[in-house]
């Protein structure tokens, strides 16, 4: 890699034939202090020269891939448009410039990028972009860096405000994290980044009355099975940033993601970016231990993929389960999804969507309908055969003036019915509700209908 960094520095020098690399050098050491300045753990068993050379080697190569990558692009859209074929002949290409010329290369360069302990001060590339001849290259490095990495995370629409100042952005990693997170609405201050809640809600200037007046922020949710068993339904999310999930009267909205192998490495240091640099939000990190909540299993994955809202390339579901299960640990929780948090467990723990989630485990499970099914036909002395049983536990029911757990159902048979068969059925199926439900019998209504067989088809005809 040093031998491509070396060439791809004689490239930088030979597009502004007016500079000769002392002054290069000169504008990198000008910086030096700021350089050190940057970096949290000491640098200073490195000499200046050593420093500065470093930092214009490595700076260099960064520019010069920016616009080779550029130049590839153009090249690519020219060659579509004029018919050429889809899967260009790359050896002219690997000769010339084997980073570009294979396949396997952009990856791993990709991955040094943007390693939290490989960044260097974007100052730099910006001080070096800045003494190339402009009337051949574009006239912005930050957008040049964004399309570089615009493959890997799908990006906000639109240009973000840290986007306009190179002045404003630290590193590699930072722009590239700035780019994703959803743009902050500025109608509420927050109190801190722990709870995320707005300041106005506080009136007191005593801490002592802040901590009686703050709830305790919720930690979790439950997974997507579960959400999904209490009625929640998932929906894609069409706009915004992938970061940007709502949750609102029992609909969670989750914009599409695609899960790679490169996603782990990308999550990670994005993670440690946000721990080392709180003043950077909480997003990934919030992002990750949401989506840990939400998958435990690959059942939950399941789910997700069935509303396409994620996608993967993982191998298995159970993979991708794996992944966010160990994204969260060891890292400071700041709930930036206080309010989604709050709203879901608070619809989740109404009596109506506790009992919805008792019917489905109980009731549809093979051991209930077993026993329903053989009382009933029991009593009537009809076929087991012939016995259907038809529950729904999605519509409220309010009896008495109360929506407390209750039940009405109907009983339809050809035959076998009387009224003292139907005080049997009418005690065993009340007494089965209220074993499996706590359903109270003073609670449960039945009809029976006796009918003819002729008003019954069955197997393409009648009884």
């Amino acid at each position: 890699m040093e031998d491509h960094k070396w060439r791809y520095l004689n490239a930088i020098l030979s597009q502004n034939l007016d500079l000769s690399l002392e002054n290069y050098l000169a504008v990198i050491k000008a910086t030096e202090t700021r350089i050190r300045s940057c970096y949290s753990e000491s640098i200073d068993h490195l000499e200046s020269n050593e420093l500065v050379q470093m930092m214009m080697v490595d700076g260099c190569f960064i520019v010069e891939l920016f616009l080779k990558s550029k130049e590839a692009m153009i090249k690519w859209k020219k060659d579509m448009e004029e018919g050429d074929s889809f899967f260009p002949d790359r050896r002219k290409e690997a000769e010339e410039d084997p980073i570009y010329g294979t396949n396997w290369m952009i990856p791993l360069v990709v991955h040094d990028l943007l390693l939290l302990e490989n960044q260097v001060p974007f100052f730099v590339l910006q001080s070096l972009f800045e003494l190339i001849d402009k009337s051949s290259t574009p006239s912005s490095l930050l957008q040049l860096a964004l399309d570089f990495f615009d493959h890997l995370l799908p990006r906000n629409n639109g240009k973000h405000p840290k986007h306009d100042d190179p002045g404003k952005v630290l590193h590699l990693l930072h722009l590239f994290h700035s780019s994703l997170v959803p743009v902050e609405k500025k109608s509420h201050k927050f109190c801190c980044y722990y709870c995320y809640m707005p300041c106005l809600a506080f009136t007191s200037s005593s801490p002592a009355s802040w901590n009686k007046r703050l709830p305790a922020p919720p930690k979790s949710i439950p997974s997507a099975t579960e959400l999904k068993e209490l009625g929640v339904i998932f929906k894609k999310k069409k706009k915004g940033s992938f970061l940007d999930v709502k949750f609102s009267k029992g609909v969670m909205k989750i914009p599409h993601l695609s899960i790679y192998d490169s996603t782990n490495y990308l999550f990670r240091n994005f993670i440690a970016f946000e721990q080392c640099f709180p003043i950077s939000g909480a997003h990934f990190t919030s992002y990750a231990i949401l989506m840990d909540c939400l998958i435990n299993t690959p059942n939950d994955v399941a789910v997700l993929k069935q509303n396409k809202i994620i996608e993967h390339r993982m191998g298995s579901d159970k993979e991708v389960a794996l992944l966010f299960n160990r994204l969260g640990k060891a890292v400071n929780f700041e709930n930036r999804y206080f309010y989604l948090y709050k709203d879901v467990n608070k619809y989740c723990e109404t009596k109506w969507h506790f009992w919805r989630v008792k019917l489905l485990r109980h009731c549809f499970s093979d051991p209930f309908l077993s026993e329903a099914t053989k009382s009933v036909s029991k009593i009537i002395g009809k076929p087991e055969a012939y016995v259907m049983i038809v529950l729904k536990g999605s519509v409220k029911i309010s009896f008495g003036g109360t929506e407390q757990p209750t039940a009405y159902g109907e009983l339809v048979s050809i035959g076998g019915l009387n009224p003292e068969v139907n005080k049997k059925l009418s005690a065993t199926i009340a007494t089965i509700l209220e074993t499996n439900l706590s359903i109270p019998k003073s609670r449960f209504f039945i009809k029976f209908y006796d009918t003819k067989g002729s008003d019954f088809g069955w197997n393409g005809s009648t009884f």
